[in-house]
């Protein structure tokens, strides 16, 4: 996938699959920055992962947080693709922002994840500090795990 003449890696695109799947399952009208966090806990490999485990990050208590905080909607069940909300299209640009001026031509889990970071009251950040993850250390865990991926998954 291509968007703004960036490409998004493997992980990025299981990333967004996931979080659609979350968008849908909650039975919500729209595709958000807390469902693409749920994506991203759930891409198994990139370096968002590899960021959550050196700082110990509980994954499930993190969805768990996202979750209580976004309880199921009311949409018809089954839909197939969801509309992205504000907030999901913020982060995405974002995350296209941060693979830019890393230098990277291609966003990954961990460009999707600092673009959550980047406003603090957002709902990603909200809900990681919510599961106890401090974001100051998600962050340097973020950037010293994209800084060792060549190219980043």
């Amino acid at each position: 996938m291509q968007l703004d003449g960036i490409s998004f890696s493997n992980g990025a695109l299981q990333a967004f699959s996931l979080a659609q799947e979350a968008a849908v399952r909650s039975r919500h009208e729209f595709f958000g920055a807390q469902h693409i966090l749920l994506g991203v806990l759930g891409a198994s490999r990139g370096p968002a992962a590899a960021a959550f485990d050196t700082i110990g990050v509980d994954r499930a208590e993190v969805r768990s947080r996202a979750e209580a905080m976004f309880p199921p909607g009311d949409a018809p069940a089954g839909r197939g693709e969801l509309p992205y909300d504000q907030g999901g299209i913020t982060l995405v640009q974002k995350a296209i922002e941060e693979a830019r001026a890393s230098g990277k031509g291609l966003v990954s889990t961990g460009h999707l994840l600092l673009a959550g970071l980047a406003n603090r009251t957002d709902p990603v950040a909200s809900i990681l500090e919510a599961a106890g993850v401090s974001l100051d250390e998600l962050e340097v865990a973020v950037r010293t795990h994209l800084a060792d991926a060549d190219p980043p998954d």
